[in-house]
């Protein structure tokens, strides 16, 4: 789960050196503020060819690259590898299935023309080799707008019947699902188009 930078970025001389910095999975970056009374943070975002999103601004920054960050004790940089699919679970606080009220998907499109799978795994919590359910989503985009589509697999049933989706506030093409534009934060019915 935690992993070096370079792990996933072994082209990238600069994920070699000495660095605080950690993936959290394949997609997540963490920059962590190490440095007492520190108030920006330099920062470097591996290539990973698409960019990464700042999980608090929404903004897209270039893959390859370093910037500076301002930072105070209430911040950890967070940025998010462009192309990714955060399944986040609503309200929960503690990490059980019956602890989720909802859940919210956070798309991060890449830029330009792409096409992204993401899959979320979902049992009851409890069974070895119970049921459970694999939801696949398929994020594509172009210039103009971004497209979402959702097939689920398993002998489960997903777990809600409608998802939350937000995307990044620097993300200004359209959303389509099922036909509709999806508005930032509108609900999505899961089955409702394929």
């Amino acid at each position: 789960m935690l992993r070096p930078t370079f792990l996933d970025h072994e082209n990238d001389a600069q994920t070699y050196a000495d660095t605080d910095d950690f993936l959290l999975g394949r997609d997540l970056l963490v920059a962590s503020v190490v440095e007492q009374g520190a108030d920006k943070r330099r920062i470097y975002l591996p290539d990973n060819h698409a960019g990464w999103w700042d999980y608090w601004t929404g903004q897209l920054h270039a893959p390859g690259t370093w910037f500076e960050k301002p930072v105070s004790l209430a911040d950890m940089p967070l940025f998010v590898k462009a192309g990714s699919i955060l399944p986040l679970a609503n309200e929960a606080i503690k990490a059980t299935p019956e602890a989720q009220v909802g859940r919210t998907l956070a798309l991060f499109p890449q830029p330009g023309s792409f096409s992204c799978t993401s899959l979320i795994y979902d049992d009851d919590g409890e069974s070895k080799d119970g049921p459970h359910c694999i939801t696949t989503l398929l994020l594509t985009g172009d210039e103009h707008s971004l497209e979402l589509q959702i097939s689920q697999a398993g002998d489960m049933p997903f777990p809600f019947k409608q998802l939350n989706i937000v995307l990044p506030a620097g993300e200004n093409r359209p959303l389509h699902y099922g036909g509709r534009v999806i508005e930032h934060g509108g609900l999505i019915t899961v089955g409702e188009a394929s």
